[in-house]
């Protein structure tokens, strides 16, 4: 197998898509190589992006849910555990230096567009954004954070990432055929943000092929972590059992042998007898995952350099599917922990569906707790009530203040708020602001204490 884990290495593309892929959108610093021969590019833009206050903001931003456990994931921990998952992942599959730090800049960015309150703000902004003919994600928001919203130099926008990295956010698990994307969760290319498109245009994304594998590792890795770790924190909260989780993983002997000696190790309280169980169960589930995606992923590598379609490692954009992925039968038991763990974390106002690990979507158009704070917040935010900090006040008074026709401010000030609340607010400050001035609604939740952030 080793000279198909060669031929998708970043250094078996051809010379042009190798610079091709470090290419920068702006003029910024040359090139650099260590002393052992590889271009540091990709490094740098797994730095820029550690760097930025985007991505710093990530630790308020939850995981599992508001105000849980204090051992479950925020969204930074989640981010690194995932970044570790994609090293062990090109490691495993023999991929060099360059693809790990490629991989690993990927994951970085990939939940930087999360709003305050994640997937529940997300649904209510998106909410509020349609009612004004506009759209919303957190896909597209995390390539304007990264593209328009940050800065880290005087002379441009964004973070001036380098080409790969831009791709690998922008197709994450889908490519788009006809403008259509072919993936779950129906993103459309015309919602991918404009400097996203002109880059496209003048570069060219390949936003019609597959993800290159470094892109297609990330989004594996993203799933293996989140995966792993929600069943960690779904335990720490009593949201999972341990046998249930056990019947959807064929863990091995060994595996199940450390479970149980944790579950039975003497002079343990409860709460920490739990806790050692979830972690061993978790890091146990995450070694299986990613043994399944190495297993699985050789033999796709395998039969496609057979067929002779894999010749240089750019040709992994232009397969029939994508070769990054779990066996079939992984997969199965991997989306029905995925739409149990809609229904049990995000709570979602309906009972499980049979075919649940088929329809996410159907378990996402159900009204989720906490969009009401977020709606909440947002009117707020864009009435004034509800002050934006620094700068983004300075910006809100100046739309205000522009004599613009009401339904284009009204537009203005909506995108102001949805980039206030993708890049400077948190969950605590939705959350303060409705326990201060919203009591009636805070008094809902506050019937059920664990799910609120504590204040």
């Amino acid at each position: 197998m080793q000279n198909a884990r060669l031929l998708v290495d970043f250094n078996s593309r051809s010379l042009a898509d190798q610079a091709h892929g470090t290419t920068r959108p702006y003029p910024d610093e040359a090139a650099t190589q260590d002393p052992r021969g590889y271009t540091q590019e990709f490094y740098q833009d797994l730095q820029h992006i550690a760097d930025s206050q985007a991505f710093r903001r990530l630790k308020d931003i939850f995981q599992f849910r508001p105000g849980t456990h204090h051992q479950v994931q925020n969204r930074l921990t989640h981010t690194i555990v995932a970044s570790n998952v994609g090293e062990t992942l090109c490691r495993n599959l023999g991929l060099g230096q360059e693809s790990i730090d490629l991989v690993k800049a990927i994951v970085y960015a990939h939940d930087i567009g999360h709003p305050a309150l994640c997937h529940r703000g997300e649904r209510a902004i998106n909410t509020r954004m349609s009612a004004l003919g506009l759209h919303w994600n957190h896909d597209a928001a995390g390539l304007s954070v990264v593209n328009d919203w940050s800065r880290r130099d005087a002379h441009f926008n964004g973070l001036n990432l380098t080409l790969d990295v831009l791709e690998g956010l922008a197709k994450r698990y889908w490519h788009f055929v006809d403008h259509k994307p072919q993936n779950i969760f129906e993103h459309e290319k015309n919602e991918l943000p404009d400097s996203i498109l002109e880059i496209d245009r003048k570069y060219d994304l390949h936003l019609g092929k597959n993800n290159h594998i470094e892109g297609q590792i990330a989004c594996l890795s993203d799933w293996v972590g989140y995966i792993s770790t929600d069943v960690e924190d779904g335990l720490l909260v009593g949201e999972f059992s341990v046998d249930e989780i056990l019947e959807r993983f064929p863990l091995s002997a060994g595996a199940l042998a450390k479970v149980k000696f944790q579950q039975e190790a003497p002079g343990l309280g409860t709460e920490e007898r739990k806790a050692a169980v979830a972690h061993v169960l978790c890091m146990e589930i995450r070694n299986f995952l990613i043994n399944d995606v190495v297993t699985q992923t050789e033999k796709n590598l395998r039969e496609a350099q057979a067929q002779g379609l894999l010749n240089k490692a750019e040709d992994v954009r232009d397969l029939g599917k994508l070769m990054v992925g779990f066996s079939p039968e992984v997969l199965k038991n991997v989306k029905r922990i995925d739409a149990i763990g809609i229904v049990r974390i995000y709570e979602v106002e309906n009972t499980l569906p049979a075919s649940a690990e088929q329809n996410f979507q159907t378990l996402f158009s159900k009204r989720m707790p906490y969009e009401d704070f977020m709606e909440e917040a947002f009117d707020a935010c864009v009435s004034g009530e509800m002050k934006m900090r620094g700068d983004w006040n300075d910006r809100y008074q100046a739309i205000k203040a522009s004599g613009l026709p009401d339904e284009e401010a009204k537009k203005k000030i909506a995108q102001l708020v949805c980039e206030y609340m993708t890049c400077e607010a948190t969950d605590r400050d939705v959350v303060d602001f409705i326990k201060a001035n919203r009591p009636q609604i805070h008094a809902h939740y506050a019937q059920e204490p664990r799910l609120l952030l504590p204040g």
